[in-house]
């Protein structure tokens, strides 16, 4: 065996095991990154606007910024997707006929939990098989989108010293 036809082998060998692995191991990481399962299980803001979705995601980061520093990140254009409804600080919507996305704020103390979550409802079997197919790198697109605004919302924000760290001033004492 020449060393092109190993490399192949490998290769080939390679794939197999990942879509064997993906279905059964990797798939319910892939739709439900980041959130915890109360989160992915949770009925969420917009979600009776596109009710027994084919297709849903829930992924989720936590932002060391109160939901007001991160609101304003998440209200600039989303092509090709109209708002559906908005609540400010709370929750954002867009949507289409087939296809619905939602970012949540959830404050949790001095941090904020970012929900985003998409539906789809597709018009048959060619469409589930690509949305099945792009999900890993859907989940690329939308890790670093999170990731993103995690990092913008955090540097907007100055950050919390607990008072013992606090030096004290000459006025103080």
């Amino acid at each position: 065996m020449n060393l092109l036809t190993k490399a192949l082998a490998s290769w080939i060998t390679a794939a197999a095991l990942t879509a064997a692995a993906y279905p059964l191991i990797l798939r319910k990481r892939c739709l439900t990154w980041g959130s915890y399962p109360e989160e992915a299980e949770a009925i969420l803001p917009g979600d009776d606007l596109l009710p027994d979705p084919d297709h849903q995601t829930t992924r989720a980061v936590t932002i060391a910024a109160p939901p007001e520093a991160v609101w304003p990140l998440l209200t600039g254009p989303h092509p090709g997707m109209r708002p559906a409804r908005r609540t400010p600080a709370r929750s954002l919507v867009y949507r289409t006929e087939n296809r619905l996305r939602s970012f949540t704020l959830h404050p949790t103390g001095e941090a904020t939990r970012l929900i985003a979550r998409t539906r789809t409802r597709h018009p048959g079997r060619p469409a589930r098989l690509l949305t099945i197919l792009k999900e890993p790198t859907d989940l690329l697109r939308e890790r670093r989108l999170l990731l993103t605004l995690k990092q913008r919302a955090e540097a907007a924000t100055p950050p919390r010293r607990p008072l013992h760290l606090v030096p004290q001033t000459d006025t103080e004492q």
